[in-house]
């Protein structure tokens, strides 16, 4: 074969390779765009999601790279839940969309309503249909765009979250700056550690030392790294709780209340009473007793 007729061969293959290669990626982007038009919302740049049913409200905050709920209280949000449900938000898409000519699907009557805030793309709010289709299919109504999309149910698993459901083990402390603790006990001196200026001071009774900083760092991590399993929710306080452990920050306060096992907790800001490691509570007033030992 001739040289020229090879480099011709040659350059037809590459025109070929390339052409293909452009008709692909054409492709590529038509069912991308495709995918987009059935994709309800994302949460990319999503900071609020607050959700109303007949049930339940909440609203969440995304706040220093962590979910939490803000009403109707102020708490950790489960970390793996939002995951999840965010999640299927980004992945699962419509199987079909259309403008919403006559309300055929519950709209009106619906008392579900999500409404999803974005750092830069204003707001998206969505109404659940109380009519469901079949195969678990649900009908979503943009309200601003007035599209309506028929979807799997599980894309609506924030509306059928309630408050139980949602908080984390974590209590509110692990994520505060804390500037004060106060550990009482029934018929005893309580234990008060305090930020002052710029100086933490432990105290208890006559006892008045300055600590540094870094001598309870071991002992902050103590009283941060509580888990709790929220059980009971609305429940009274009641009087046969023996503990108090009192939580200061520049964030918010809270109060602890153990029963005289510790093996149970009440959670003042959820009105809930939850389980918890006996020697949780113990090892934060061993570690203070520590820190106290080894400064005298």
């Amino acid at each position: 074969m001739k040289k020229s007729s090879l480099f011709v061969a040659i350059f037809m293959i590459l025109v070929s390779g390339y052409a293909y290669f452009f008709v692909f990626l054409k492709e590529q982007k038509n069912m991308d765009e495709k995918i987009d038009k059935q994709r309800i919302a994302v949460s990319e740049g999503l900071n609020k999601i607050s959700v109303q049913t007949k049930d339940t409200n909440y609203v969440l905050e995304y706040r220093d790279q962590k979910w939490w709920i803000v009403e109707p209280i102020l708490y950790p949000a489960k970390p793996e839940l939002l995951e999840r449900s965010l999640t299927v938000m980004n992945q699962v898409v419509a199987d079909s969309s259309f403008p919403l000519k006559e309300d055929r699907y519950g709209f009106s009557q619906s008392s579900s309503v999500m409404t999803l805030e974005y750092a830069s793309q204003g707001k998206k709010t969505i109404v659940l249909g109380s009519e469901e289709g079949v195969s678990s299919q649900i009908y979503l109504l943009n309200k601003e765009s007035q599209q309506v999309y028929s979807v799997h149910n599980v894309w609506g698993q924030l509306f059928y979250y309630e408050l139980k459901d949602m908080v984390s083990s974590s209590l509110p402390a692990k994520y505060w700056t804390i500037e004060s603790v106060e550990l009482k006990e029934k018929g005893k001196n309580s234990w008060k550690v305090s930020l002052k200026g710029d100086e933490w001071f432990v105290e208890k009774a006559d006892l008045k030392l300055s600590v540094p900083k870094e001598k309870l760092l071991w002992w902050m991590q103590s009283i941060r790294n509580m888990e709790v399993a929220p059980v009971k929710f609305n429940q009274e306080m009641g009087k046969d709780l023996w503990f108090e452990l009192k939580v200061r920050a520049k964030e918010g306060e809270e109060s602890y209340f153990f029963n005289k096992e510790a093996s149970e907790i009440y959670i003042t800001s959820l009105k809930s009473f939850a389980q918890i490691s006996a020697f949780s509570l113990k090892s934060i007033e061993i570690e203070l007793e520590k820190v106290v030992k080894n400064e005298k």
